[in-house]
């Protein structure tokens, strides 16, 4: 899985800003400093992570995804940029971006949601494999929230930002940064903010862009994943019915699409289950009965029971040791590798 450089072109200058050395940088990753010249460059998902931890580790300041991030902004978005900021609301705006992301951004999923006079803009890792998923959230909400400042102007402010991480020992930079109230232990990350601001035009922008939507657009097993998890943290339907309803196609043809990746839609959702329960027991202190809930399980021995089968360990002994059995020192499997325990006989609860 890869991603495209954007606001990680920073992360060598953040380095040396706090004092660290650039080349040890570049040495560690055996990277050549000239891929950090070009916004467009690609760079593996899970090598853009560490980077973000060696970044965090190296200058000892927690909060370097999030200032990375802030760093960010339109910017940074090349085409895409110019096309946001031509759209005629910021609610097409953020669309936009949203679907660029879908297509740039593999392993983790960003939407929108109105609710009443709040729209929220919520980003969610799915791939538990990523590192450092604390970092990496930093960075992409604190990139979102420029973004949405540049669209809006100086005068927009969040109304609440939430993180999917540990609070840090010293949680000021991200209250200055961020300029709001911050929850952290949250079971994913997102901005609320006003939702007038949606309807307002993006700042310099032009006439809008016409677009005619591709009919063909292919829905990807990534697109349904990040679906299924987000309505999974929500507490609403996740059968296969109501997301084909939701994402325009048929159960029939959900189904079909999925077949060609080798995928079922029973095992799909419980791999977005395993990812969701690996990320939030690393990354944050919710309790293994909070998983449970935010997942669908009404009671932590199901949950724990579920886990088990996904995994072969108990959620207390992952926890202590991610992503790595502390008996034999092996490697908790992949979840693409997993088909064994991912089958039916794994089902979680169903809403």
């Amino acid at each position: 899985m890869s991603t495209r450089l954007g606001a990680a072109i920073y992360i060598p200058e953040c380095i040396k800003f706090l004092g660290g050395r650039r080349e040890s940088f570049f040495r560690e990753f055996e990277i050549n400093s000239q891929l950090f010249s070009d916004v467009d460059n690609d760079v593996p998902l899970d090598s853009a992570a560490q980077m973000l931890d060696f970044g965090a580790r190296s200058t000892s300041c927690d909060a370097f995804g999030l200032m990375v991030g802030l760093c960010g902004g339109l910017h940074v978005l090349g085409s895409t940029s110019q096309e946001m900021q031509s759209a005629g609301q910021v609610r097409h705006a953020i669309q936009i971006l949203i679907r660029s992301f879908s297509s740039l951004f593999h392993g983790a999923y960003l939407n929108m949601i109105e609710d009443g006079d709040e729209a929220i803009v919520r980003f969610v890792i799915f791939d538990p494999e990523i590192a450092s998923g604390e970092q990496v959230t930093d960075c992409a909400v604190a990139f979102i929230f420029q973004v949405l400042r540049d669209l809006c102007g100086q005068k927009w402010q969040a109304r609440a930002i939430r993180l999917p991480r540990r609070c840090p020992a010293d949680p000021q930079p991200f209250v200055s940064g961020l300029s709001s109230a911050i929850q952290f232990n949250s079971p994913i990350g997102s901005i609320s903010f006003d939702v007038a601001w949606l309807n307002a035009s993006p700042i310099a922008a032009s006439s809008p862009v016409r677009r005619v939507e591709d009919a063909s657009h292919q829905i990807s097993p990534d697109e349904i994943e990040g679906l299924c998890l987000q309505r999974l943290l929500d507490g609403l339907n996740t059968s296969s019915h109501t997301v084909a309803r939701i994402l325009g196609v048929s159960r029939r043809t959900l189904h079909r699409r999925l077949a060609t990746k080798g995928l079922t839609y029973q095992r799909l959702l419980d791999r977005t289950r395993y990812g969701a329960a690996l990320r939030l027991l690393r990354d944050t202190d919710l309790t293994a009965t909070q998983i449970g809930m935010y997942l669908g399980y009404s009671e932590v021995s199901a949950f724990t029971r579920a886990f088990h089968n996904w995994t072969g360990f108990p959620p207390t002994q992952v926890r202590s040791t991610p992503f790595r059995d502390p008996a034999t020192g092996s490697v908790i499997p992949r979840v693409d590798r997993m088909s064994a325990r991912l089958d039916t006989n794994t089902k979680g609860p169903i809403r």
